[in-house]
């Protein structure tokens, strides 16, 4: 019987304790800071949601930890494989991107595609990878586990580039690869801050996501972005810009009645404007010198609105001598060279300006 009551009491102690210790817990309210913009990559917690934030890491459905670093319009040509080379009216858009291998085997990084949409619903792919340390070789990498590239942008950079129209004003990159982490999902969407609209984009663009301006000298300031470039922009002598495959500097113009061109000074009451310029290749191959500026591209205007072009027959002469520039003329990759125009002009002329660009590139304009 004592055992019988001993039982008792202690079941009847221990019961309701046990009772206690089967209802659950209330759940805890997630913590803000613990969810927006969080990183979705291995070893890190996952964003609720699927749009894209440049400098944020996502584990890809292909394995790789990625990031979009920033983003630039430029004008200046994309030295990759293929290349790719703005023309008169458009501009490229750069990717710097970072990679890394999450899984626990080597792999194959060829890069995936994006899609970039501008506010008019126009949409444009990109074109292939670039490393700056392999600049235009063809770019794909075999990574070991946790290898990764394009961690360090400022010495070594890896970029995937695309070619828009002048006017455009991106406002979503589409990345064609799903992150891991997220049920489902195929792709990843960065909005673009200033641009995207939740009425055209479904969603307004995110502040963290910006494209940076063209350089100074090529923004239009009536475009408050700064991403539509001049359609001739101003420039100054002795300034190196890009038109094409190379990059050219009008070095001087000066007027001489004493000078020869051809053995042959300049006819009654004429005098000859002379400029130098130095060009640069640009380009990833040799360029023949007459792919770059032919004498009608590069025109002389006074202040009575008359233009002029080269002397007809003297073509691009050599700096220092009355000598034409021989046919097939080559500039190897980063070679630059300097030579002389002649144009002859009234005596009394007075020089407005100086026109000038690849044939079908950027062109500039040089007050005189």
């Amino acid at each position: 019987m004592k055992f019988t009551f001993g039982l008792i009491a202690v079941l009847s102690l221990t019961l309701p304790a046990i009772a206690m210790a089967q209802k659950k817990a209330p759940a805890k309210p997630p913590v803000k800071s613990q969810v927006k913009d969080q990183d979705i990559s291995r070893a890190q917690g996952q964003l609720q949601g699927g749009d894209g934030v440049f400098g944020s890491i996502y584990t890809l459905n292909s394995g790789w930890n990625f990031t979009i670093l920033r983003a630039r319009y430029t004008v200046d040509p994309y030295l990759s494989y293929s290349g790719l080379l703005p023309d008169a009216d458009s501009k490229l858009l750069i990717l710097s991107l970072a990679i890394k291998n999450s899984d626990p085997t080597d792999k194959f990084f060829g890069g995936p595609e994006f899609q970039a949409f501008d506010e008019e619903g126009h949409d444009y792919q990109s074109a292939d990878y670039r490393l700056t340390s392999t600049g235009s070789k063809e770019n794909s990498f075999n990574l070991k586990p946790g290898q990764g590239i394009g961690q360090m942008p400022d010495k070594d950079e890896l970029t995937v580039a695309f070619k828009v129209p002048d006017k455009a004003h991106i406002s979503k990159i589409i990345l064609k690869d799903g992150r891991k982490f997220v049920k489902n999902e195929a792709v990843v969407r960065y909005f673009i801050a200033d641009v995207a609209t939740k009425e055209h984009d479904g969603q307004i663009g995110n502040p963290k996501n910006t494209i940076a301006p063209l350089p100074t000298f090529m923004r239009d300031p009536a475009d408050k972005l700064g991403a539509v470039p001049y359609t001739v922009a101003p420039t100054k002598l002795g300034t190196v810009v890009p038109t094409g495959y190379y990059a050219v500097s009008i070095d001087s113009v000066v007027l001489s009645t004493t000078e020869k061109v051809k053995d042959q000074a300049p006819a009654e009451g004429k005098q000859f404007a002379i400029v130098t310029m130095t060009v640069k290749n640009n380009w990833t191959k040799a360029m023949g010198l007459f792919d770059l500026l032919s004498e009608e591209t590069t025109v002389l205007k006074d202040t009575d609105g008359e233009k002029y072009t080269v002397i007809e027959g003297t073509g691009k002469r050599k700096a220092k001598r009355d000598e034409e520039i021989p046919d097939g003329l080559e500039l190897q990759p980063g070679e630059s060279y300097t030579y002389r125009h002649f144009y002859e002009v009234p005596k009394d002329v007075k020089l407005k300006s100086i026109t000038f660009g690849q044939g079908s590139s950027r062109k500039y304009s040089i007050a005189l």
